[in-house]
Parts: structure tokens; sequence; C-alpha cells
């Protein structure tokens, strides 16, 4: 198990000591999405075979579905610095410049949203989601889910939120309220940005977290 540096700051830093688990492994990558979360998982689930369905379980907040993550070579120069695991997968992420709203940011500079169009990136990351939940099913993995925000059941296409729909027992919510940011927001538990989780928030979510999982 490792633990970042100084005060924790994620809520999966505050669920840690809760839970004590053998081994933590992270997978998340600033400004990534949903299909690179997705691949990494099952990526780490077949290479590392130690991790086995008896004694792992996966939890992973579903982002904004506008965006779009691209695998390259672990030494392009757009390349994800935050992916600490591009050495040992022996690939990296594009996630700069994948929004569905970005501008002429690279490496994409809005040619990706221009050329692909929102619709098929919502589609992708779908298709993404469906098949991440389908190869833990699979497999037996025990998992759980969040959502970041509101704006991921709007945009849904409807056969994710039927998906979805159906594993509910799956799905963790803060006191009926269904994403983090709502939650955080009628706390006062934003960051400055006004969108991601304060310190605050991310202890309540751990919390939160924590009470789905005690029954696994």
């Amino acid at each position: 198990m490792h633990l970042a540096a100084g005060q924790p700051t994620m809520w999966s830093h505050f669920l840690l000591p809760k839970i004590n688990p053998k081994v933590f492994v992270n997978l998340a990558i600033p400004g990534g999405g949903n299909v690179a979360a997705g691949y990494n998982i099952v990526y780490l689930l077949e290479t590392k075979k130690f991790f086995t369905s008896d004694d792992t379980l996966i939890l992973f907040n579903i982002t904004g579905l506008d965006r779009f993550d691209t695998m390259c070579y672990k030494d392009n120069a757009h390349a994800n610095v935050s992916f600490s695991w591009n050495n040992d997968f022996g690939f990296g992420w594009l996630t700069e410049g994948g929004f569905g709203h970005a501008g002429p940011r690279p490496p994409f500079k809005g040619l990706l949203q221009k050329n692909m169009g929102l619709d098929q990136m919502i589609t992708f990351n779908s298709l993404s989601l469906i098949n991440t939940i389908t190869y833990l099913e699979a497999n037996n993995f025990q998992y759980a889910f969040m959502l970041m925000d509101q704006h991921i059941e709007s945009a849904s296409p409807d056969f994710l939120k039927k998906f979805l729909h159906n594993r509910s027992a799956h799905y963790i919510t803060f006191d009926g309220v269904p994403n983090m940011y709502e939650y955080c927001k009628q706390n006062n538990w934003l960051k400055k940005d006004q969108f991601h989780p304060n310190q605050e928030g991310h202890s309540a979510i751990a919390d939160f977290v924590y009470q789905h999982i005690d029954k696994y």
C-alpha cells in the first residue's frame, strides 16, 4: 500500500486507513477520462495476475462523457506526465485537448472534436464503460462506481442509462444525492474551480464509499 506524501487529498487516500488493504493501486490520471481508466483497469488485471477476483475490489468514478483519451508511446511529447504506470505498462496517454469543449490545446488543437464530433465521443465513452464493467463481471471481480457530476446522466445515451440502471447495486450515492459534484456543492465542499471536491468533500465521499463496500 502506498499513500501520497503529506496530508490526504483524494477520497481514496481517506479510504485507505478504513480498509487497510494489502495492496493499493491508483490508476487515475489527472485530466484523464473513462477510456483511459477503463483500459488501465483491464490491462492491470490481465497482466498482474496476483490480483484475483477472490480478494480484489475495483472502485472508479464515471467522469464526463465528452473526454477522449488516446493511447500513445510512453515517450510521446504530449503524453500525460502524471501517468506513473507508463514504464510498467509500456504505453502512455494523451489527455490534453481531449475534451469535447476543448479549444486549440495540444495535441489535438480542436481537430479531434471537429472531425470526430461530440456524439461519437459520448458513444465511444459509453462503450468503453460497458466494456470495462462487462470485463469485471465476466471475471467475477467485485466493483463499485460513482458519478462525477449530473451531466453524465443527462448526456448518457439510453443504452448506457439502461446498462447502469441494471447495476444499481454497484452505484454509490451520497445521502440520496446521485453524484459527487451536487453533494459537495450542497455542503460547500468544492475547490476554487467550483467543480472538484475539496479536502472535506473527499473525506466525506470516502465515508460513503466505505459504507457501501463494507458489505463486500
